[in-house]
């Protein structure tokens, strides 16, 4: 039987102390409660049930407590005093906070819907009864929850802050482009109130205030025109990549092969001119597998495939031509588009889930890519309103998509740890020709690298390696990235077959993620800090892209180039624990990415 003494606070009552051992505080109460605490005192004894009343300063509240139940704000305060907590909502919703249960709360916020509210008493009791019997699993928790909230402090909503102001100076939408936002945005806000005055009216407005709103519950509503759930089978899953196969590999490329060990996978290069089809030799041939369990599709559409009308033919060729492939009467798992063109607009409605998937801000990319911000800012509101799962590879850009009542998921990155079981037994690149310790950076160099950082490592005497290709639009970044590799302790290797990346990271005592602070790093997954991991290489970053979910211990961020080449110099003169690097990123796996994906298609809709 459960028995702890529980403090209440927020209603009228003194605060009263209680040291009968284990407690736990609440952050909401009613007349009703006050009269099932008079009932629980009666039978327990007094002081078995204390109401506080309200409290202008709660800290003595959270103090005083073992275990905390709360939600939004109230569990936020809870994490800061180290405390254990159990997660609270409607319907009898009572989640307990644990390093399993830490990424549905980030997602859907400090709150959530249970199955109902007479499962409520049995479902917080089987929570509360662990954490009141094992004073060793409060602290553990306690500690993990006081990590956890350092994500929620000031500073970082100041940061957060600065970046929203950062974002908007970057961006560079036309006259119309703003008018149309700022039409959206007044239609938007008329209609929420609209509605919340309908729903006065009709007296279904809310009359608790839970400082929370639940965007995520146990079902999902049903996608537009009540398609019915798609059936998992042996369908093939539909891929509308944003590069075609025989680019750079990239996250697109590393979750279709993923995906592939469960389903077949159709690859659908971008639309290419029917002139690029006759030079690359695919117009004869349109279909090939270019992977086990992977078939790409080429499209060959009209020549100007950049132009405004063209581009839009094309894209509604591509997804036409992908329908036909896979049958009339036959829907897939799915269809994922993460390409900038408005693919998902051109399919007829099936019963399989659209899924949007957004690698990066396409967007905030245009001026880096020469393309057009406005062409690429319809593209995905058309590609996110046709969509019944929308997925972003970072919070942030989550909250860029987030269009209606439904929020999109977070679905970060991941890395192909098995690829790397053997770096240790791997011989270092015969190429390479720099005194260890060496800092390195293996990927691609454009005007998303922050030139300032890698002069840092340079000026400190510190090898710098750069592996990858080099893609400057701007000639000042290009000559400044030509001057710094030809400078003494520096070498650059240009792009390297896959099958030898491994060996250039084995020369590594560092890895570098110096990202340029931009919007459109601001919002990205850092696939190459995954990468190093998954290879054993601790990692110093900029201070750009998020790093939730990294270990503190093996990714370290740096906001100025100094700070930056001091964090190198640090990592790489200290011993590291390669397995425990490789440990830290083991469920962000391409094969654990997959099965999550997966498991979303399975409860669309559930």
């Amino acid at each position: 039987m459960l028995c702890a003494p529980i403090m209440w606070y927020g209603t009228s009552r003194n605060f009263l102390p209680s040291s009968h051992g284990p407690c736990f505080a609440t952050t909401f109460a009613s007349p009703e409660m006050e009269r099932a605490a008079d009932r629980a005192n009666a039978t327990g004894g007094a002081g078995t049930v204390v109401l506080t009343g309200e409290l202008l300063d709660p800290r003595p509240a959270y103090a005083a407590a073992d275990v905390v139940l709360g939600m939004g704000g109230s569990a936020l305060r809870a994490l800061a005093f180290a405390k254990p907590l159990v997660v609270q909502g409607e319907r009898g919703f009572f989640e307990t906070l644990t390093p399993d249960t830490v990424g549905r709360f980030r997602w859907q916020g400090w709150y959530g819907v249970g199955e109902g509210a007479s499962g409520g008493t049995s479902k917080l009791v089987t929570e509360l009864e662990p954490l009141l019997r094992d004073a060793s699993l409060r602290a553990e928790l306690g500690a993990f929850g006081r990590q956890v909230v350092d994500d929620f402090s000031l500073s970082r909503a100041a940061e957060h802050q600065a970046a929203i102001y950062r974002d908007a100076l970057d961006a560079r939408y036309g006259v119309g482009e703003r008018a149309r936002g700022d039409v959206l945005a007044a239609g938007g806000l008329v209609g929420h109130k609209a509605r919340k005055r309908w729903s006065r009216l009709r007296g279904r407005h809310s009359t608790d205030d839970f400082n929370a709103v639940p965007v995520a519950a146990t079902r999902t509503p049903a996608p537009p025109g009540g398609r019915p759930a798609s059936g998992q089978g042996d369908g093939s899953i539909v891929y509308f990549p944003g590069v075609p196969w025989h680019a750079v590999r990239g996250t697109d490329h590393h979750l279709a092969q993923a995906l592939a060990r469960h389903h077949p996978v159709l690859w659908v290069d971008p639309p290419q001119s029917i002139w690029a089809a006759w030079r690359e030799g695919t117009r004869t041939r349109p279909l090939g597998e270019v992977a086990p369990g992977i078939t790409r599709l080429t499209v060959s559409v009209p020549p100007g495939v950049t132009r405004p009308l063209v581009r839009t033919l094309a894209a509604w060729l591509v997804a036409r031509a992908a329908q036909r492939h896979t049958g009339r009467d036959a829907d897939p798992v799915a269809w994922i588009c993460s390409a900038t063109e408005p693919v998902l607009a051109g399919m007829r409605r099936t019963t399989a889930p659209r899924v949007y998937l957004a690698t990066d801000d396409f967007v905030a990319a245009a001026p880096l890519w020469g393309m057009s911000t406005a062409y690429l800012h319809r593209a995905r509101e058309s590609n996110l309103a046709h969509a019944d799962l929308v997925l972003a590879v970072t919070q942030s850009l989550a909250d860029e998509l987030r269009r209606g009542e439904r929020p999109p998921v977070v679905f970060p990155n991941g890395c192909d740890l098995h690829r790397f079981d053997r770096i240790a037994d791997t011989e270092p690149a015969p190429a390479v020709a720099l005194t260890p310790p060496i800092a390195g950076v293996v990927g691609q160099f454009n005007d998303r690298t922050d030139l300032d950082m890698l002069s840092a490592i340079q000026g400190r005497g510190i090898s710098l390696l750069l592996v990858g290709p080099r893609r400057f639009a701007s000639p000042e970044l290009a000559e400044r990235f030509d001057r710094l590799r030809a400078t003494a302790g520096v070498q650059w290797v240009d792009r390297v077959p896959t099958e030898e990346v491994i060996q250039y990271l084995r020369c590594l005592s560092v890895g570098l993620t110096p990202y340029a602070d931009s919007t459109f790093n601001r919002r990205s997954f850092p696939l190459k800090t995954l990468e190093y991991l998954a290879a054993g290489i601790p990692v110093v970053c900029t201070a750009v892209a998020p790093l939730t979910g990294f270990d503190p211990r093996f990714v370290h961020a740096a906001s100025t180039p100094a700070e930056f080449a001091d964090a190198a110099a640090t990592v790489a003169g200290a011993p590291v624990d390669r397995a425990a690097v490789r440990d830290s990123v083991a469920d962000l796996d391409w094969a654990c990415r997959a099965e999550e994906l997966l498991r979303l298609f399975g409860r669309w809709p559930s």
